[in-house]
């Protein structure tokens, strides 16, 4: 933990330098797992995370890209978590990524009153790929993730 704390704290000198607009971008590809199986993201100044998860609808091969906003220690909704949020999503058939904007849907469990989600498409996928773009205290916030599992 200390270590991704490291890469975190890098991550945001990088992110605060240069121009005018602050937009922080930080990649993940490791174990780091959130309570709904997938990757998270750290937020800027410790605001929390942000899971991203496929979660299967309906008929086979279905899903919708949801995410969540959680806090710190990942067991509950962040306080004053994004209500917009957008991501492109690579796909295995598709040379190019695919643009979600995402909507409140609430769910049951973790967070479940952050959660946004995409209209129901093809992305069942045994990895994650992709970026997740949001504004966080009013300052647009931008992340790549990569997972498999």
């Amino acid at each position: 933990m200390r270590r991704f704390a490291l890469i975190v704290g890098c991550v945001f000198v990088v992110g605060f330098c240069g121009c005018g607009e602050v937009v922080v971008k930080q990649t993940v590809e490791s174990a780091q797992f959130g309570p709904h199986g997938g990757p998270i993201v750290a937020l800027p100044a410790e605001a929390g995370f942000i899971e991203v998860v496929s979660e299967p609808v309906g008929k086979e091969g279905s899903a919708v890209i949801a995410v969540y906003f959680l806090d710190k220690a990942l067991t509950a909704a962040m306080p004053s978590p994004p209500t917009t949020a957008k991501v492109m999503i690579e796909t295995p058939d598709k040379p190019e990524p695919i643009e979600l904007e995402l909507t409140a849907e609430a769910a049951k469990g973790v967070a479940g009153e952050t959660r946004l989600a995409s209209k129901p498409g093809p992305f069942q996928f045994d990895q994650l790929i992709g970026n997740v773009e949001t504004t966080v205290a009013g300052s647009p916030f931008k992340a790549a993730f990569r997972a498999t599992r």
